[in-house]
């Protein structure tokens, strides 16, 4: 680091001098010592009275104790990261670097003894960054002399003075919290610079340039006063909560100022004042304040700045106060939200001009002006709802000049837009009016109060009370658009209203007539003027007065008499001046030919639109020409002049004829004619029946509306036809019938409409192809299925049923028994088809009986069975099939087993219900012959053998008798069988 290089040089140099060892070990390894230069130094200072350094000498990471002044005489004072305190109390003790004499600080602090005055007087050269001087309860001055000081990046509690001509660097330096901030002289250039804190922010000298400063909270005086401020430049400054940001005159007791230039510049809650001295500029300025520029005895000029209303609580606010002997030219400024945007009424005369400007939410009045004389141009004004007026001109004015102008501006919901009272010559022009919208008082878009004034060339609109409120003096109103009926005059005024007469005079030929006379007068026969045209044949513009209302009448000078002459040749025209008019008079003879129409007559009715007219035309000097239009069409040059004939292209409807004949002066005639053309076919609409009407009937209605006076035919019969309605029968035939309906008009055009109706007589096609009739079904639920014509309606019972195309299909519930499903079809006509099936549901088990009963014992082999079941059933035994006779008897040969059988029988109805029947039969074989007598010898074992086969019988019987015991009792028993229970074995 260089700090350390720098430590090594010094610990080198003082052990050439025979320092110990150990001290520059210890600047090395240990931390930074106070030390002097190769040369020598003046450190460490007295620790009491002056120190005066004579010797290069370099201190950092100390703190010095002055015991009395510093004084640096012709060599360099270094300072780094160094603490330097006045040591005394009560006392100013003073910093003094001599010209030729140098003083460099970086990173410093500068502390002031306990209520002590530390100065610096920097008359060499100056150097100090980044430091801070602390007042400590007492105060710092520091002054800069040398031409090429820096001191930038510190922080100064007290009074930075610069003396004239110099421009010192002081970027990112800020002096606060003393009486004054800076003091600077003549010439000098102050930038960079923040003052805060201050009871006054900076006071300086003329021909000074102050730009990209910053000056905050100058609680009692001027953040920047000049003193006095001639030529002096302010640019690119900030000022914030000053009493006054800026004040270049005798206010405060500074003294004249003139050519202050003020560019770019910021005041937030504080102002501008530059008083008693000419040419003052503030330019692309802010001003958001109380005060934002107040001027006295200046001629000052004011462009592109914005007025805002500052945030601090404040009844009222004032963009601009100006006066007295001011001259002042604001130009391209805004001014928002204030009471008073421009006042010119407190302190005496003062000459304004305004151009280009706009005025937004003023309060009570935009500009005000008590005395001297006002110039007001392209303008625009917008003030806030509560706003009474927008300028106001009133007080004793200049009657060496004129004394008021308002020229191309606008006002925009404006109470009372322009307010002038007791002036001599006033004047508007080219000004827009928008009325207020309050219901009560007298306020209007301009009220004349006293004095002189012309309103010209402009509009008032809106306003549900007045426009004009002439409370005294003269207004005159020149080509103005107003309503009448909102102006309002008071006795003693009067309001006049006037328009532009513009006229050129010439021969028949169109060739201008130099140097003739018009003649021009009103209603009572006052001559107004006798004008001689120029060479063009035009005469100056005239301003003529149509009326003057006054409180309790209003006096009307016109129709005007306009008498144009020359060489004996005249023309007389009267005409209402009641708006602006631009004539062209052309001198002839004065009396007109005569024309008239000979076909076609009035009020004809055609149908086509090119149309021949023809007629007659005479004049005492001959007909030069004759001529005709349609309505506001072209002319058409007729051909021939005392008999004429030209064919018009008309339009649809009334057209007017005008039909035009002169004579060689120019004199004319005119006669009109009117033909209506009608080239439009009557509309015609058929009401009833709509298209694609299907009926069954052999007639039908037909009804619809035309145009009224119409002839109305129906397939070219002629039909009954009353105030634009129709009807009549018609009779059909089989199938696609086409009724065609045409309407006449007076004209002549027919209109026709037609509709197609279809006769329809055949029923639709239907058929059910399931169910079959009949059928016997054992399910409640049935699909109905089968065709149908497309198109046709279908019901299956009372439901609809939307078929898909031809086909159609419907799941129906069936009761038990006999069931009728009836399924009809309508077509479009109305024809309808029905189709029926009956469909039974049998969900009851067939009945079977047989002739045998359970537990049967028989001798024989062979077995025929014999019982009866629900006709129409089907039958099986055992499995095999059984015929059964129409009547349900059956009967059936079975081969038996020997010892029990079992016979099953099983029965099936045409639904599907199912029953069975068991029966248990024995079948026992015969006893076979007893054999011949054996001997008695053999009786013994037979004896035997007879009581092993009675066992065997008797036990036969009890397993026989145990089975039919275990086994309950059924309906079969008794020889019939009905459903088997559910879970019954065979």
């Amino acid at each position: 680091m260089p700090r350390n290089r720098g430590a090594v040089d010094r610990a080198a140099s003082a052990a050439r001098r025979g320092a110990l060892a150990p001290v520059a070990l210890f600047v090395l390894l240990g931390p930074a010592v106070p030390v002097w230069s190769d040369g020598g130094g003046d450190y460490p200072p007295p620790s009491s009275g002056d120190w005066v350094i004579t010797q290069d000498t370099w201190v950092e990471n100390e703190t010095i104790y002055l015991g009395g002044d510093l004084t640096v005489l012709g060599a360099n004072l270094t300072l780094d990261n160094v603490t330097l305190r006045g040591n005394l109390t009560g006392a100013l003790q003073t910093v003094t670097v001599a010209e030729g004499a140098r003083l460099s600080a970086r990173n410093c602090r500068f502390v002031v003894g306990i209520a002590s005055n530390l100065s610096f007087e920097l008359s060499g050269g100056t150097d100090i960054r980044g430091c801070a001087f602390d007042r400590s309860g007492g105060s710092v001055w520091v002054r800069l002399s040398s031409s090429s000081a820096v001191f930038s990046g510190c922080r100064l509690q007290g009074t930075l003075s610069i003396a004239d001509g110099l421009s010192p660097v002081l970027d990112g330096t800020t002096v606060s919290d003393s009486e004054t901030g800076v003091f600077f002289g003549a010439g000098v250039r102050l930038a960079h610079l923040t003052v805060r804190n201050c009871t006054q922010g900076a006071i300086g000298g003329p021909y000074s340039s102050i730009a990209d400063c910053t000056f905050i909270g100058s609680v009692d005086t001027p953040g920047l006063g000049l003193h006095p401020g001639h030529h002096t430049n302010v640019q690119d400054c900030t000022f914030k909560d000053c009493d006054i940001g800026i004040n270049c005159g005798y206010f405060h007791g500074l003294g004249p100022s003139s050519d202050v230039n003020i560019v770019d510049c910021f005041f937030n809650e504080c102002g501008l004042s530059v008083n008693c001295g000419p040419n003052a500029s503030v330019q692309s300025c802010t001003l958001k304040s109380v005060f934002g520029l107040t001027g006295f005895d200046i001629t000052m000029h004011v462009e592109d700045c914005d007025f805002i209303r500052a945030d601090v609580a404040s009844i009222w606010a004032v963009g601009m106060q100006v006066g007295p002997d001011s001259s002042i030219l604001v130009r391209n400024c805004t001014f928002r939200d204030l009471n008073w945007s421009m006042d010119m009424s407190t302190f005496g005369p003062c000459n304004a001009t305004v151009e280009n400007s706009i005025f937004i939410g003023d309060k009570d009045a935009s500009i005000l002006l008590d005395s001297g004389w006002l110039s007001v141009q392209n303008c625009t004004f917008m003030p806030s709802i509560a706003s009474d007026y927008c300028i106001v001109v009133r007080g004793a004015l200049d009657t060496r000049r004129r004394d008021f102008r308002l020229d191309n501006s606008t006002f925009q919901v404006a109470s009372n837009a322009l307010t002038c009272g007791n002036i001599s010559n006033g004047s508007v022009s080219r000004c827009e009016f928008i009325g207020p919208e309050k219901p009560d008082g007298r306020e209007a878009a301009i009220v004349v109060c006293g004095g002189s004034i012309d309103i010209r060339d402009s509009r008032i609109q809106g306003g549900n009370r007045l426009q004009i409120y002439v409370s005294g003096g003269i207004c005159r109103a020149l080509n103005l658009s107003f309503q009448s009926e909102l102006v309002s005059v008071e006795p003693g005024a009067s309001f006049g209203v006037g328009w532009y007469l513009d006229a050129t005079i010439r021969y028949l030929n169109s060739t201008p007539a130099d140097g003739a006379i018009l003649s021009i007068s009103n209603r009572t026969g006052k001559l107004l003027s006798s004008i001689q045209s120029g060479p063009d044949g035009r005469i100056p513009r005239q301003e003529i007065t149509e009326h003057i209302r006054e409180w309790n009448r209003t006096t009307y000078f016109t129709p005007h008499s306009l008498s144009a002459s020359k060489d004996g040749l005249f023309r007389n025209l009267t005409v209402n001046l009641n708006r602006n008019l631009d004539l062209t008079l052309k001198l002839g003879d004065v009396n007109a030919p005569s024309v008239e129409f000979a076909s076609p007559a009035n009020n004809t009715l055609l149908n086509r639109t090119s149309v021949r007219f023809e007629g007659t035309a005479s004049d005492d000097r001959g007909v030069s020409s004759v001529r005709l239009r349609a309505g506001a069409g072209a002319w058409v040059v007729a051909g021939g002049t005392s008999e004429w004939n030209a064919t018009l292209d008309l339009l649809e409807g009334a057209n007017q004829i005008t039909v035009e004949a002169a004579d060689a002066s120019g004199n004319t005639a005119r006669a009109l004619l009117t033909v209506r053309v009608d080239t439009v076919p009557p509309a015609v609409n058929i009401t009833y029946p709509p298209a694609g009407t299907l009926v069954n009937t052999t007639t039908i209605e037909l009804t619809g509306r035309t145009e009224p006076g119409c002839t109305v035919t129906v397939n070219g019969e002629t039909v009954p036809f009353y105030l634009g309605q129709f009807s009549a029968e018609v009779p059909l035939q089989e199938g696609r019938n086409n009724l065609t309906v045409a309407a006449r008009d007076a004209a002549g055009n027919v209109g026709r409409a037609r509709v197609s109706v279809d006769r329809d007589t055949i029923p639709p096609a239907l058929a059910v192809t399931s169910p079959r009739n009949g059928e016997v079904t054992g399910r409640a639920v049935v699909t109905v299925s089968g065709t149908v014509e497309p198109g046709a309606r279908l019901f299956i019972g009372e439901a609809g049923v939307a078929p898909e195309g031809p086909f159609f299909s419907l799941q129906l519930m069936l009761r038990e028994g006999v069931n009728t499903i009836e399924v009809r079809a309508v077509d479009g006509a109305g024809n309808r088809a029905t189709a029926s099936v009956r469909v039974i549901l049998d969900r009851t088990p067939p009945t079977v009986t047989v002739d045998l009963k359970n537990g049967t014992v028989v001798r024989s082999a062979d077995l025929v069975l014999r019982g009866s079941t629900e006709p129409g059933a089907t039958l099986s035994v055992n499995g095999a099939p059984v015929a059964v006779a129409p009547d349900g008897n059956f009967s059936f040969g079975l081969s038996l087993r020997p010892g029990p059988n079992t016979i099953h029988i099983e029965a099936a109805d045409a639904a599907g219900n199912l029953a069975s029947l068991d029966r248990s039969v024995t079948f026992e074989e015969p006893a076979r012959p007893r054999p011949p007598a054996e001997p008695e010898t053999d009786r013994g074992s037979d004896t035997a053998v007879y009581v092993v086969l009675a066992v065997v019988i008797a036990l036969t019987a009890l397993f026989i008798g145990v089975l039919a015991a275990r086994r309950p009792p059924s309906a079969g028993d008794e020889g019939e069988s009905g459903p088997r229970p559910p879970g019954e074995g065979p």
